[in-house]
């Protein structure tokens, strides 16, 4: 599951209550707007990487919740965190590798430049190729122009619906990418101003 969270801080009762959170394998949480100095616990998860902001709250940042078996049948995982960063915006990347699975979760700040989206694209095409790789997350543009960005990304498709809205004012920012059948859901929850990206594939 990806969700952009509008502050995790401000939104962790909820999550932490939320049946469609917590039966989630891999949970998500993009623009979580917090400091290091934060504490959040998950019965029956590890909270395997986060991306703080630096001193103060602002509008990036990202965690990502892994559940115990998971981490125990695949023993061999690894994650790694990436900010990238202009003046004018952020983004913050989290690569989980589960054997021949690679989930990608990131958060795009709204003015991000071109430039740093583009570093993006080509640190994701040195990754290694896995049977089933997962590019999730709030892109924070229209689908036209992220497809434009990510049109020299290799070997992933958008899944998504672009058609169908995943914020309350009816835009389509958040989206799943894959080279692999997809199973999605937009779920509707009160957390924030996006609805949550469940997602599964076999």
């Amino acid at each position: 599951m990806y969700h952009n969270i509008q502050s995790l801080s401000k939104h962790w009762l909820q999550v932490a209550n939320d049946n469609c959170f917590t039966s989630s394998d891999v949970i998500i949480l993009g623009e979580t707007w917090t400091l290091h100095t934060d504490d959040f616990s998950l019965p029956g998860f590890t909270l395997l990487s986060r991306i703080d902001c630096d001193t103060t709250r602002v509008a990036q940042g990202i965690c990502v919740f892994v559940r115990h078996c998971i981490l125990q049948r695949f023993p061999s995982w690894s994650c790694l965190n990436t900010r990238l960063d202009d003046t004018r915006g952020t983004i913050s990347i989290s690569r989980l590798r589960l054997d021949d699975i690679i989930i990608v979760g990131l958060y795009v700040s709204p003015k991000v430049s071109s430039a740093v989206f583009a570093t993006f694209v080509d640190e994701q095409n040195q990754q290694h190729w896995v049977p089933r790789q997962f590019l999730i997350g709030d892109f924070n543009n229209t689908p036209q122009i992220i497809k434009t960005l990510l049109e020299p990304l290799q070997n992933l498709t958008v899944k998504s619906d672009i058609s169908k809205p995943t914020t309350s004012a009816g835009t389509t920012i958040d989206l799943v990418l894959s080279n692999t059948d997809v199973n999605l859901w937009c779920l509707h929850v009160m957390t924030s101003y996006h609805e949550p990206l469940w997602c599964w594939a076999s």
